[in-house]
C-alpha cells in the first residue's frame, strides 16, 4: 500500500508540515515586524489537538498520556516565561510546536535520543540559542561584561551545588511519580530550566531544606542502581552547560543596545533607561530628548531558535525521520512517472 494512502501517516506529516509551515512565518513575522501573531500559534495548536485526537481515537496513543504532554507543554512555556527566559509570545509558539510534532515519532534512537517531542524540541531549541550567542560572542568580542551583584547563582562552586540538589529532586521525583529513568540529554534539559525556576522561586535560605529532601533518597537511588558515575558526569555537564550559558549571557546582555533615529521610534519598543513606549507617550519622548538618536533595547528573536529545535527534532527523530521521507515521497513521484 502506497505511504499516501495511509491515514496514520498522512496525519503525522500533515502535523509536521504544519508546525514548519508556520515555524517559518512566524520566524519571519518576529524578526522584521517584531510580532508573534496569536492566530497562527493558536491556528497550529487547534491543528495538534485535532492530530492527537486522532491518534487517541485510533488508540496509537493514550488518552492520559496525550493530555499529560498538551498540559506539560503548556506548564514548561508558561514557566519559561514567567521566569524570564523567553516572552509569552514564544512560550505560546514553544507550546504549539511541541503539540504539533507528532507523538508518535517519540521515543528516538538515533543520534539523538528523547522520550517525547517535549524533551526534543526544547533541549534543541537550547543548543541553537547557545550556538547563536557563542557565535555572536565570537563576531562581537568578550571586552564588556555587566556583573549583578545581587545574582547569586554565580561560581563554580554554586552552580554545581544547586545542580547536585535539583539533579536529586530530579531522580527522587522521576522514580517516585514517573517510575522510570530520564534520558541524559533529557535530565541537563531539565535542569537547565530548573535552575531558571529556583533563581525565581527560591531564596538562598531554603537550599539547605531542599538538599536535605533530595539528596539522601537520591543517593540510596543511585547506590541501589550502581550508576553514581553516569549520573556524576550529568552533573558536570549539567554544570558546565549553566556556566557557559552564564559566561555568554553576561558578555552579550549589552548587545542588544542599539542607536535609533527620533522619528524611526515606535510603540512598543524599549528606552535604555526601562522606559516602554507607548502610542500615547512617544510623541512626548520625541519632544523631550534632545539628541537626534536614542538608545533602544532591541531583544532578539527567539522564534527562530525555537523553529531549529523543532527541524532538529523532525529530521532526528522517530522511525520515519524527515530526510528518510523525503527520499520516500521523491522515490514514490519518480516512480510514478
Amino acid at each position: 500500500m502506497s505511504i499516501f494512502q495511509d491515514l496514520r501517516f498522512l496525519v503525522e506529516w500533515g502535523m509536521l508540515f504544519s508546525a514548519l509551515t508556520v515555524a517559518a512565518y512566524v520566524c519571519y513575522t518576529d524578526i522584521v515586524e517584531r510580532k508573534i501573531q496569536n492566530r497562527f500559534t493558536y491556528s497550529l495548536l487547534a491543528i495538534g489537538i485535532a492530530g492527537h485526537v486522532f491518534m487517541v481515537v485510533d488508540r496509537i496513543v493514550s488518552l492520559e498520556s496525550s493530555l499529560g504532554f498538551i498540559g506539560m507543554g503548556f506548564l514548561i512555556g508558561y514557566l519559561a516565561t514567567a521566569v524570564g527566559f523567553w516572552s509569552a509570545g514564544d512560550g505560546k509558539a514553544f507550546w504549539a510546536f511541541t503539540v504539533a510534532l507528532p507523538p508518535t515519532l517519540f521515543p528516538s534512537f538515533g543520534v539523538l535520543s528523547f522520550n517525547s517531542a517535549l524533551s526534543g524540541l526544547l533541549v534543541n531549541t537550547i543548543i541553537a540559542y547557545l550556538v547563536f550567542l557563542g557565535y555572536m560572542l565570537i563576531k562581537k568580542g568578550s571586552s564588556q561584561r555587566v556583573d549583578d551583584p545581587e545574582d547569586e547563582s554565580r561560581g563554580v562552586v554554586t552552580i554545581f551545588v544547586r545542580n547536585g540538589v535539583l539533579l536529586a529532586i530530579i531522580l527522587v521525583g522521576g522514580v517516585l511519580i514517573l517510575r522510570r529513568p530520564l534520558p541524559y540529554l533529557e535530565l541537563i534539559a531539565l535542569l537547565f530550566l530548573l535552575f531558571r525556576l529556583t533563581d525565581w522561586l527560591v531564596t538562598k535560605s531554603w537550599w539547605p531544606m531542599l538538599g536535605l529532601c533530595g539528596i539522601i533518597p537520591a543517593v540510596y537511588i543511585i547506590y541501589q542502581s550502581n550508576s553514581w558515575i553516569d549520573y556524576l558526569l550529568v552533573l558536570v555537564c549539567a554544570s558546565v552547560f549553566e556556566m557557559v550559558y552564564q559566561y555568554l549571557r553576561d558578555h552579550l546582555q549589552h548587545a542588544s543596545v542599539q542607536s535609533v533615529r527620533l522619528d524611526k521610534l515606535k510603540p512598543g519598543d524599549l528606552l535604555e533607561n526601562g522606559l516602554r513606549l507607548s502610542s500615547q507617550n512617544i510623541e512626548d519622548q520625541r519632544r523631550l530628548l534632545n539628541s537626534e538618536y536614542v538608545q533602544v533595547v532591541r531583544s532578539i528573536p527567539f522564534v527562530p531558535f525555537l523553529a531549529a529545535g523543532l527541524l532538529l527534532s523532525a529530521a532526528f527523530a522517530g522511525p520515519v525521520p524527515l530526510i528518510t521521507l523525503i527520499r520516500i515521497v521523491t522515490g514514490q513521484l519518480s516512480s510514478a512517472i
